[in-house]
């Protein structure tokens, strides 16, 4: 809550800034009494001309700009926690626009905050605000009229964010990744969550085997007739899962942390948060699985899914039910509702270690019956 609120106040103190009654300033006139009226950089442009103008209007598109991206940049959480970068961005330029309207240097009496609006939406939504631009151009263009070229850009604006997020949103990629290119369980886990949609990308090491599943969209090695959706993009490639939200882990126990470490420099210094759906300890160390996670991705929210739950089973879409432990409450919740369906029942606990230790115990118990 600190970092958020010196964010919001930040963001104000620059939006604040009036730098088109600065520029007036420098000639010695107050810009709010020519013109206008307005210290904007339209005003500026017909009473100064546009070696004041442009900086202005420069100035004040960054002055929106920069406290978003600032604000996404140093937001901790991940999509869709209260905390996201996005969240933290749309404050932020709530708190710079605000601050371009009612500066406090000016009796709380500023500008449109056109340009500062402008900023703030490039820096939260980059290919719906040139659309904007786009169109506001072409109106002047057609009218020279600004006030019909802005009235017409903000009205188009939003429907354009709208099909933009849209796009956005389906682009998004939860990932089930299994070093055998779907042994089963990341096979079906694969198939449940891209049932709605959904964009999954399926990894494997395998070359051979990835391209044959490529061709007849199923996993014949392991589940013979369960027909992979469209939305699941098979791959060998590594790197196509540098831009997940959420990382799914269903590799064997054996290969984990050899895996770990080449996933790790795939995302660089993103934070995806890390689902866990192997059972078994490291030979040697006896180290669980979320323990070997956390020692490679130690900014990284790392969280456990437990059955009993057979691959054959959820990929016959059978009534089935799991738990999703995370030390982080908020975000097994997440979890649970992106996750989760009537058919796949999704439970939350906090004891990451108890539902590790009863899942091995479980996997070693039906070894011992073999």
């Amino acid at each position: 809550m600190l970092t958020l609120a010196v964010l919001l106040v930040g963001s104000y103190l620059l939006g604040s800034i009036p730098f088109g009654y600065l520029a007036g300033r420098l000639v010695r006139i107050d810009i709010r009494q020519a013109g206008s009226g307005n210290f904007g950089a339209t005003n500026v442009v017909r009473i100064l001309g546009k070696r004041y103008g442009y900086p202005v209007f420069a100035l004040d598109v960054l002055k929106g700009f920069g406290p978003v991206k600032i604000a996404m940049l140093m937001a901790p959480g991940r999509p869709p926690e209260w905390n996201s970068p996005e969240i933290f961005g749309i404050l932020a330029a709530m708190s710079s626009v605000l601050g371009h309207l009612y500066p406090p240097w000016l009796k709380f009496k500023g500008g449109k905050g056109v340009a500062t609006s402008a900023g703030a939406l490039l820096a939260l939504t980059p290919a719906a605000t040139l659309i904007g631009v786009a169109i506001w151009i072409i109106v002047f263009w057609l009218t020279r009229y600004v006030s019909l070229a802005s009235i017409t850009a903000a009205v188009v604006l939003p429907i354009v964010i709208l099909v933009v997020g849209s796009q956005d949103q389906n682009k998004r990629k939860p990932l089930v990744y299994s070093s055998a290119c779907a042994g089963g369980w990341g096979t079906a886990l694969a198939g449940l969550w891209a049932k709605d949609g959904r964009q999954i990308v399926l990894w494997g090491h395998n070359a051979d085997r990835i391209a044959r599943m490529q061709k007849t969209r199923e996993n014949s090695d392991y589940l013979p007739g369960l027909q992979l959706p469209d939305s699941v993009h098979i791959t060998s490639e590594l790197s196509d899962c540098a831009d997940a939200d959420l990382i799914v882990i269903a590799t064997p126990s054996t290969a984990l942390r050899n895996i770990a470490a080449h996933l790790a420099k795939v995302i660089g210094v993103t934070h995806p948060i890390l689902l866990s759906c192997t059972k078994g300890i490291e030979h040697g160390s006896g180290m669980r699985m979320t323990e070997i996670l956390h020692e490679t991705f130690p900014e990284n929210k790392i969280a456990v899914l437990s059955g009993p739950n057979l691959a054959i089973e959820v990929a016959r879409d059978l009534p089935t039910a799991t738990v999703i432990a995370c030390d982080d409450g908020d975000c097994a919740a997440s979890l649970q509702t992106t996750l989760g369906s009537p058919r796949f029942r999704i439970y939350t606990s906090l004891d990451v270690v108890s539902i590790e230790h009863w899942s091995l115990g479980h996997w070693l118990s039906w070894f011992g019956s073999e």
